[in-house]
């Protein structure tokens, strides 16, 4: 079945993993300078962009911020809740504008837990790991 989606994860879901979180997926528009995730901030959604970027930030031991990975419709914020953890120590925030893809991170997680293949199967097409690319595109 073709997809409608642009974000690379999306696509590659087979059709009864994206149909788990499909109905849960709210389009928003995102400008630059919007913070995702913040730093140590419980997970409230994650998102998955359609189009933009995105600049994931850690703070250097005397507070000057170090851009240490950018990303677009090939990830995902947060992988880290995909990987079970409740925050992350990063900031994300928005580099170039684009509608993102937004859900409640309790229901990608009861959607992880009705199929575990989101986490633990390689994609169609694509190296590891459904929601989580252990790979060249692992973002936070």
């Amino acid at each position: 079945m073709a997809h409608p989606f642009q974000n690379c994860l999306l696509r590659a879901l087979p059709d009864a993993d994206l149909a788990l979180l499909t109905p849960h997926l709210v389009p928003v528009p995102l400008e630059i300078g919007t913070v995702v995730v913040g730093v140590n901030e419980p997970f409230t959604h994650a998102y998955f962009p359609e189009g933009g970027l995105a600049s994931i930030i850690s703070k250097t031991h005397d507070q000057r911020n170090l851009e240490v990975g950018i990303f677009g419709r090939d990830g995902m914020v947060s992988t880290a809740l995909v990987l079970g953890a409740d925050r992350t120590p990063h900031e994300t925030s928005i580099q170039a504008p684009g509608t993102w893809l937004r859900i409640e991170a309790d229901r990608l997680r009861e959607a992880m837990r009705q199929s575990p293949a989101l986490t633990d199967q390689p994609p169609r097409g694509g190296p590891s790991g459904m929601l989580v690319d252990r790979g060249p595109f692992h973002h936070g």
